[in-house]
């Protein structure tokens, strides 16, 4: 976890005008409703691979059992009744179509973060056009994934947002409390996406230096020459073991 830690953003440049800066942003109750159709369809998947298995098993079985005993025996495989049914209000074919996208989300098993709040930065990454691998790795910098961290220089959270944003993040996302580990990714996927928007920063390093000094103090070091920092590294280089491409 970084100690000093300045992402602060002036108000006035949050003041930007239509079309400027658009961000693509749902509310809680859609994302909720979409982490569960999506945990309904992992389900169904599982059932589904399972009942497939069965089925070709109970296959070889019959096969053997055909050669071994008499060829004019005739298998019937059967599925057992105990195996429960998918319970979905989709149709096989919508679910199809739509096991590519739950395939999409990714957990990671070596990360200390319940697979709840894992598939909710998925979904919110997803939103926000983000690598999940980077911003998992940018929450375990900032606070160890620990949703009750707090710095003496006012940084709340998993992603340590500072004291300072809060008045304007409320207005923004409706986030009330900061140690909240959802509305807490939320304000750090939109400030790491509003930097990226405005800035434009040529590299992950830079943008994530950005998050860490502020733009100001990022710029200047940017004018030195200066691309990353050792908190910026430290991030990719999780990154990198979560699976991410650079």
């Amino acid at each position: 976890m970084s100690i000093y830690h300045y992402n602060v953003i002036e108000i006035k440049k949050i003041n930007y005008t239509k079309g400027e800066f658009t961000m693509k942003r749902t509310t809680r109750q859609r994302r909720r409703k979409q982490m569960m159709v999506r945990r309904r369809i992992f389900t169904s998947l599982m059932i589904l691979t399972c009942i497939m298995i069965i089925g070709k098993v109970n296959k070889m079985v019959a096969t053997r059992t055909n050669t071994a005993i008499a060829s004019d025996i005739v298998y019937e495989p059967c599925l057992s009744e105990d195996i429960p049914k998918p319970n979905i209000d989709l149709t096989w074919e919508e679910l199809a179509s739509l096991s590519e996208e739950a395939v999409s989300i990714r957990t990671f098993e070596t990360e200390p973060l319940s697979l709840e709040l894992q598939e909710y930065a998925n979904t919110m990454c997803e939103e926000y056009d983000f690598p999940i691998e980077v911003f998992m790795a940018l929450m375990k910098q900032e606070s160890d994934y620990r949703a009750d961290a707090y710095n003496p220089d006012g940084s709340y959270g998993i992603t340590q947002i500072r004291y300072l944003n809060h008045d304007w993040l409320n207005k923004e996302l409706d986030v009330d409390d900061f140690f909240d580990a959802r509305q807490n990714m939320d304000a750090g996927l939109f400030i790491l996406s509003h930097y990226r928007e405005v800035y434009k920063p040529d590299s992950m390093h830079m943008l994530l230096m950005m998050y860490n000094m502020g733009p100001n103090r990022a710029k200047k070091s940017f004018a030195k020459g200066i691309y990353s920092s050792e908190y910026s590294r430290s991030i990719m280089e999780h990154a990198k073991f979560l699976g991410y491409e650079m």
